[in-house]
């Protein structure tokens, strides 16, 4: 995908996004105090709850990891990497619980949820196509052994139980955080492209 050809459309892009993701960090933020809890949530949209402490580290990386290396583009770096995240947890889920569509969730919605992350990972491809690479790096190991213990003790989630634990909860939190370390390393940006093309 070539650069918009107005100069001024990347810049907005640019500033929107990261508007957004310091409002995030700080409604995040907001929400922790508030209630007093590691386990806070913060409301978007209304059917978006995702927890704070997972949006500050998600919007961190994004602001000071992905928007050097992408520039404009860095967004959809990130849409790319959570509709990533979020697939590669969903069939670890039903891998490990294969009778979830009795129990937890209505196969249309996984169906529509799965669709909607996997249009995620190709707009995000499209749209960063020939500005990375993908290898194979030593950071993929914590993550994959942590995996493989969560498996091994079951693979639940705090969306699937009624009352989480705080160690459910920092389950998920060292999942994600594992899982962009690897991201850090195993995605290989292409320096000889300028990230402001």
């Amino acid at each position: 995908m070539k650069s918009l050809s107005n100069p001024f459309y990347p810049k907005l892009i640019d500033w929107l996004a990261t508007f957004s993701f310091f409002y995030l960090m700080w409604a995040s933020v907001a929400a922790i105090v508030t209630s007093g809890s590691l386990a806070a949530r913060i409301d978007i949209f209304g059917f978006l709850i995702p927890h704070a402490t997972k949006v500050i580290l998600w919007s961190f990386v994004s602001i000071l990891w992905l928007r050097p290396r992408f520039g404009w583009r860095y967004p959809f770096a990130m849409f790319m990497l959570y509709c990533s995240a979020e697939l590669l947890t969903n069939w670890i889920y039903v891998a490990v619980h294969p009778n979830v569509w009795i129990y937890n969730i209505p196969f249309t919605i996984f169906v529509l949820a799965e669709c909607f992350f996997g249009l995620g990972v190709v707009l995000g491809y499209l749209i960063l196509r020939g500005r990375f690479s993908l290898r194979l790096d030593w950071a993929m190991l914590p993550f994959v052994v942590f995996v493989g213990y969560w498996v091994a003790s079951g693979y639940q989630t705090e969306s699937t139980i009624a009352f989480p634990t705080y160690w459910l909860e920092a389950e998920e939190f060292i999942w994600n955080a594992l899982y962009l370390l690897m991201v850090t390393q195993i995605f290989r940006v292409k320096a000889w492209i300028s990230p402001h093309s």
